[in-house]
């Protein structure tokens, strides 16, 4: 789980540090392959041209007579449009240290909503969100906390996120916190920067006047670079934390590999609408002061799919149409400074402690997990194939649904198995040669018990007739010479 959620993390963060460095030419590559972790940006966003009418249509499909009665009361398309239409207005201040060890940082969100349910009522909604982080793993302490105001908020919520973990976990988070987040070093901002402009090149238009860059990009080229930057992300991440995919270096790269084959083409997609995505960026003193951005999507959601690979079974053709305008401006590079809010008993109070009060936490109720559990995995060197399909190992299997909490002992073929989190009976028991499996005093009827080269083997049916589970996916990989079987709850 920890590998999993590494990786994921180390794909949002190389995803989204290509698609901001890419497309840089000359001078604008060199402004943004600096160091930049300290600065101030403002600016705003804006929706326009929102189109949602077959969309809706969709919905009605999918949604049957559900979305009819609903449509008593609520005008689903002039709802869309209305969200739609809404802006906001932006501040940010960031202060991170090169090895992003140390982070303070101020998010401001200025809102005006426009909100049109149905023909007889409209209203216009104003608000501010703003969220202080301060982020701290240089030392022993290691310390995360976040402070937020909003529209819910009359007084300032504190979450002191690593005070909820304890120290050993927050040291644990942080270490794989900072290991994942080395894709924003400054050693791989000049490589990604100088990898994306031979991407970008193939596919963007890129002009200039004077230190003003405009990169123009069509529903083709959009298409055409996606496939390739999702390919170069991928082999950044292996090889900048290749014990994401696996311990040894050479298996994570033909790991990679293969993963790759499975990337669709993105042929035929359609996604971007005809004045495309317009991108102008402005240099001064070697940095970006302006970034203006306007995103024409008109996005063919049977297209999309059927790129991916899914087929597209529905009457309706929903097409979405919406214009994005994003407006940013940078200043104060290396001078930025953090300013965080004096807190008081009076003005703030403890957002953790309000979720959780005191008088129900002082007595703890005993944690009882619930097994087996409703999804689990097994590796295994070795399967069995018989007509009736997959058996798979008897003990690494119960122990995996049951997360190790078993006992399981071997007599004359006679297999018996005990648990304390056994719901309805209170022993398994199995024998070898026969179907015959007894769940406390109920006997089940189904495939045999298999005993081969020393170790037992239960089928996918038999699982699925004690446990009412099904086997759902089964993998080998020709690297580790490993069996890779999932089951789910029916």
């Amino acid at each position: 789980m920890k590998k999993f959620l590494g990786l994921l993390m180390a794909f949002v963060l190389c995803f989204s540090f290509v698609t901001t460095f890419a497309m840089v030419p000359d001078e604008l590559g060199e402004a943004l392959t600096g160091q930049k972790y300290n600065l101030s940006c403002s600016g705003k966003l804006e929706f326009e041209d929102a189109e949602f009418k077959s969309l809706v249509d969709f919905i009605r499909e999918i949604a049957g007579d559900e979305i009819k009665e609903l449509e008593y009361f609520v005008d689903f398309e002039l709802l869309l449009e209305s969200i739609f239409t809404s802006g906001a207005e932006f501040n940010m201040k960031a202060d991170i240290s090169e090895d992003m060890k140390k982070i303070d940082a101020y998010i401001e969100l200025l809102t005006d909503a426009y909100i049109n349910p149905n023909k007889n009522i409209a209203t216009n909604t104003k608000a501010k969100t703003a969220i202080w982080i301060k982020y701290d793993v240089s030392g022993e302490k290691p310390s995360y906390r976040m402070i937020m105001d909003g529209p819910i908020f009359n007084k300032y919520a504190v979450i002191d996120i690593f005070g909820m973990m304890g120290v050993e976990d927050a040291k644990e988070f942080a270490d794989l916190y900072t290991q994942y987040g080395k894709a924003y070093s400054a050693e791989y901002t000049e490589k990604i920067t100088a990898a994306t402009l031979d991407i970008i090149g193939k596919y963007a238009k890129i002009t200039n006047s004077g230190r003003r860059y405009t990169i123009k990009i069509d529903n083709e080229g959009f298409c055409g670079m996606l496939r390739e930057l999702v390919f170069y992300v991928m082999d950044i991440m292996v090889e900048n934390n290749p014990e994401a995919f696996h311990e040894d270096p050479e298996v994570a790269k033909a790991t990679v590999e293969l993963a790759k084959q499975m990337v669709p083409s993105f042929s035929g997609m359609k996604f971007i609408g005809e004045k495309g995505i317009v991108m102008e960026y402005t240099v001064s003193n070697g940095n970006i002061i302006k970034a203006n951005e306007v995103d024409h999507l008109k996005i063919d959601i049977p297209s999309c799919a059927a790129a991916l690979g899914a087929e597209w079974t529905f009457e309706s053709k929903p097409v979405i149409e919406l214009t994005l305008k994003a407006e940013t401006s940078y200043t104060d590079y290396g001078k930025t400074k953090v300013e965080f809010p004096v807190l008081t008993e009076e003005n703030s109070f403890d957002f953790i402690a309000l979720l959780a009060p005191e008088e129900e936490s002082a007595v703890e109720e005993e944690y009882i997990p619930e097994y087996p559990l409703w999804y689990f995995d097994i590796e295994t060197s070795n399967i069995v194939k018989e007509e009736s399909g997959i058996y798979v190992p008897l003990r690494t299997t119960l122990e995996s649904a049951y997360e190790g909490n078993i006992e399981l002992s071997y007599e004359n073929g006679v297999i018996t198995v005990t648990s304390p989190y056994f719901a309805e009976y209170d022993k398994m028991v199995f024998t070898v040669g026969s179907g015959e499996i007894k769940l406390g005093d109920e006997t089940v009827n189904t495939d045999a018990v298999l005993m081969k080269d020393g170790v037992t083997y239960i089928s996918g049916n038999a699982l699925g007739a004690i446990l009412r589970f099904e086997l759902v996916d089964a993998k080998y990989d020709l690297l580790t010479g490993m069996y890779y079987i999932t089951f789910m709850e029916d």
